[in-house]
């Protein structure tokens, strides 16, 4: 899996939908499309992070809990 990153609006509350739409090549791209929606909008965004790919017939197994 190639890593990517992407962006959403900052979560307000617990329950916050975050819907991100786009995958970024870098993280100097992502941040620059979060810097520059944050300040169009004037709402704090976050830079997403790919950790994992799972896949439906993956074995979880031996795996530590988040």
């Amino acid at each position: 899996m190639d890593r990517f990153w992407m962006i959403c609006r900052a979560p307000a509350h617990r329950n916050s939908r975050t819907e991100p739409k786009a995958r970024f090549p870098t993280l100097d791209a992502a941040r620059d499309e979060a810097r520059r929606l944050a300040y169009q909008t004037g709402h704090p965004f976050v830079v997403l992070a790919v950790v994992e790919e799972v896949r439906p017939k993956d074995n979880l197994t031996g795996r530590l809990p988040f």
